[in-house]
């Protein structure tokens, strides 16, 4: 869906005062609008979706505690990263009518461009938004740019593709996240929420596309020695992560998406 030009000046905008941090960022994933509060609240209230929440409840019962988790999480890390935290709850464009795709727009090129850590707050897993984020380091990290053509990607500068390719991602404790960890929490949270008869089809899409990434990164090792030789710059991940385990999680994802009806690939910032 093509957005409005002015929202997208408006991105650009803001992208342009993060560009003013002259060092990768701390950035904390974490819900605004869902998350595990979202659901809690829903099943409280005996309804299925936010639609059917007034907007002072949604304001107090949701939006605010994940702020404040988030603002929480991004104030330890000033002590516990060497990197400047930034903290996307603080940041309000609804003077601006932005929509919550708006946001993801912002914080989708905010994550490709500036960070060298996401920081996952608790709960993470339920929020279609941070789930998407997690994928999108994960995609950094094991050098799949989904949103970058190769040539654009070749492109970029060798202190550039260091960051993208060095990217770390921790749980709210900051203890380090791989990859299949993370997949099986999102894999979980989907169980959970198909349960209850709640709807994840964005969650089951990044499902699906984190279970490709462990695939086609073994394939490049396998295949590709020189590829290898040359980018891998994470031996340490191949002997500590359940490959098999995120190849069986993508074949579910790909079963889900059968039953379900669901159709597409996932489409960041989009």
């Amino acid at each position: 869906m093509k957005k409005d030009f002015g929202i997208n000046k408006g991105i650009d905008m803001v992208l342009s005062a993060y560009r003013s941090i002259r060092s990768p960022v701390a950035y904390v994933s974490t819900p605004i609008t869902s998350g595990r509060l979202l659901y809690d609240v829903l099943e409280k209230e005996g309804v299925r979706s936010i639609a059917e929440l007034n907007r002072e409840q949604v304001l107090h019962e949701i939006v605010k505690p994940n702020i404040a988790r988030g603002i929480s999480l991004a104030d330890k890390l000033r002590e516990r990263s060497k990197l400047p935290p930034l903290a996307p709850g603080v940041f309000e464009g609804r003077d601006f009518k932005w929509t919550q795709q708006d946001y993801m727009s912002l914080w989708v090129r905010v994550i490709e461009e500036l960070a060298g850590e996401v920081h996952m707050t608790e709960g993470w897993q339920f929020s279609d938004g941070a789930v998407e984020e997690f994928t999108l380091a994960m995609h950094m990290r094991y050098g799949f740019l989904p949103n970058l053509d190769f040539k654009r990607a070749q492109s970029l500068s060798k202190e550039e593709y260091r960051r993208v390719r060095s990217m770390q991602i921790y749980d709210h404790t900051g203890a380090p996240m791989m990859i299949d960890c993370g997949t099986g929490m999102i894999n979980d949270a989907i169980d959970e929420l198909i349960e209850k008869g709640f709807g994840c089809t964005r969650m089951i899409l990044a499902l699906r596309e984190l279970g490709n990434i462990g695939g086609a990164y073994q394939d490049q090792l396998m295949e590709f020695e020189e590829w290898d030789r040359r980018y891998r710059s994470h031996p340490e991940d191949h002997n500590r992560i359940d490959w098999n385990r995120l190849h069986d999680l993508m074949m579910k994802a790909d079963d889900l998406k059968e039953r379900l009806g669901i159709e597409g690939w996932m489409q960041l910032g989009e």
